[in-house]
């Protein structure tokens, strides 16, 4: 019983003690956006659209130290979410629409947000804001901070 207990003891140690060499995967989020022209202008009644604009290009650390690499990966949980209540006044009368424009090679995604202008009696600015956001749940460790972006809008007569 105590050789037993000694031996499993030493293995322990021993076990504790060894260095294990274990691939080592390292993680970086990278997340950019914004708007593709700011300020944007739109004339009274007519319908306008501008892009907004967001690559999340992550960079994973791979392989075996010295031997290691950088690999970027494109991010493809992307979305833009509108931030209704912060966007009061609104430039726009109904309805809004917002679409995927494109999905680009590099993972550049650009969103069209579209809608029909007020009224307006004099120039007058908006600002719509939006988050640029990943799908993925809060404690999830590939997720990206959240990206504030204000697009700037005026409404000419």
């Amino acid at each position: 019983m105590v050789r037993a207990v000694v031996w499993l003891t030493a293995s322990l140690a021993l076990l504790f003690l060894t260095e294990a060499r274990a691939q080592y995967q390292g993680y970086l989020p990278v997340q950019t956006g914004g708007c593709e022209q700011t300020p944007v202008t739109f004339r009274s009644n007519t319908w306008g659209e501008y892009i907004i604009w967001q690559r999340d290009l992550d960079t994973w650390l791979v392989g075996y130290p010295p031997y290691q690499r950088e690999m970027q990966v494109v991010d493809t949980t992307c979305y833009l979410e509108y931030r209704l209540r912060e966007s009061m006044p609104y430039w726009w009368v109904n309805r809004y629409e917002i679409t995927l424009a494109a999905l680009n090679n590099d993972g550049t995604y650009r969103w069209r947000f579209d809608g029909r202008a007020k009224s307006v009696n004099a120039r007058s600015r908006y600002e719509d804001h939006f988050f640029l956001r990943n799908q993925r749940g809060s404690l999830d460790i590939y997720r990206d901070p959240d990206l504030g972006v204000t697009q700037v809008v005026y409404v000419e007569p």
